[in-house]
């Protein structure tokens, strides 16, 4: 049985006020399962060690990788490239300043690297972080 987005508001349309709140209960179920079903899901994934995940990253993407050890090649990229698991986006952040400091200044001597708790340090994250949460949220 196949129905139109018109069909479906048709019948929702004929529905009487106790089976719109029988239809919306459901609805609300489903959709409260589907985020549930997902947040196991990433759950899971996260809790595999990085073999694993990598693993299961490829499996699922269809990409086929040699049992020659070529699993630990791609995850060595993937830590030199910055990739990180089990952080928050703060403790990712201050991984990415601090890494930056010792790019800019490499054979340059010391680089400064402001405490956690230093008030510019704190700014700019907290500007950072606010900037990346209104990305997240308009996409």
């Amino acid at each position: 049985m196949s129905y139109t987005v018109d069909d479906l508001a048709e019948r929702v349309a004929a529905l009487t006020p106790d089976e719109v709140n029988e239809l919306e209960k459901r609805v609300s179920g489903l959709r409260a399962e589907k985020v549930r079903a997902e947040e196991a899901r990433i759950a899971g994934l996260r809790a595999l060690s990085d073999y694993e995940a990598l693993d299961a990253v490829l499996v699922s993407t269809g990409i086929d990788i040699d049992a020659d050890g070529s699993i630990d090649a791609i995850l060595v990229r993937l830590r030199e490239t910055g990739f990180v698991r089990g952080v928050t986006l703060e403790a990712a952040y201050r991984e990415g300043y601090e890494r930056g400091a010792y790019d800019i200044h490499v054979g340059s001597g010391v680089p400064n690297i402001y405490a956690v708790d230093d008030l510019d340090y704190t700014l700019r994250r907290d500007l950072w972080l606010e900037t990346q949460a209104k990305a997240a949220a308009a996409s």
